[in-house]
């Protein structure tokens, strides 16, 4: 599910039915209590219940999360990356006289896991944090180029008033010796959560020393003195 920017819901929720045997997937709830519509799945798994790790980053989003957040939250699949991005509202096109003077898009509810959590502007954090390179463990723990719904000033806020976890020092990142330009470190480790059965069980790498950003001002520009007028 990295960099998978999402989709129709209804395709969310049939990739979430290949893997779970029933119980809901997503509910969509708008600002009226009684305003709930819930998904389920229906009996049936695609791969008659053999272990599942996803690969999520910052780019997973929308749809994409919807299907991370239903297998996490009904323990069908671990996983493993990086915070997704957020996007957990649902918008509604409404035509204007029929179409004839265009529509207007409205945000009309958000989207919820099966444990009840709004993933709106906080996204879905993994069960295993691993940053994809060194590069981005450094970028994460200064918020330098992190770029989520979060980063949007008038993004709608999750409705149980969370906040998207700020820097950090990610739990893990490439070691000196892995290469990067050849190797895949996420679903290395995710590899290695599949052969140890769990995230708990898979024995963990030394946390990256990764350096928290400076903070520097703007530079004051040097004035030089005028020279002497002459009389």
């Amino acid at each position: 599910m990295r960099n998978n920017p999402g989709g129709l819901l209804d395709q969310a929720v049939s990739i979430s039915d290949l893997f779970l045997e029933g119980g809901e997937i997503v509910s969509q709830r708008g600002r009226d209590p009684r305003d709930v519509e819930r998904y389920n799945a229906r009996p049936g798994d695609a791969i008659g219940g053999a272990p599942l790790v996803v690969l999520i980053n910052s780019g997973t989003a929308s749809a994409a999360e919807i299907v991370a957040g239903a297998l996490q939250d009904r323990k069908r699949a671990e996983l493993v990356g990086l915070t997704s991005f957020g996007k957990g509202s649902v918008q509604t096109v409404i035509p204007l006289r029929g179409g004839m003077d265009g529509a207007l898009k409205l945000t009309t509810a958000r989207y919820y896991t099966p444990s009840g959590r709004s993933i709106q502007k906080t996204g879905i954090q993994p069960d295993l944090e691993v940053a994809e390179t060194r590069e981005d463990a450094q970028q994460i723990a200064n918020r330098a180029f992190q770029f989520s719904e979060a980063s949007f000033t008038n993004a709608l806020n999750a409705e149980e008033g969370k906040a998207r976890v700020g820097a950090h020092e990610p739990a893990e990142a490439p070691p000196e010796g892995f290469d990067t330009k050849k190797g895949d470190f996420q679903l290395t480790r995710a590899e290695d959560v599949l052969k140890y059965g769990s995230v708990a069980a898979t024995p963990k790498l030394p946390k990256p020393a990764a350096r928290l950003a400076e903070v520097i001002g703007p530079k004051t520009p040097k004035v030089e003195p005028a020279p002497p007028v002459k009389k």
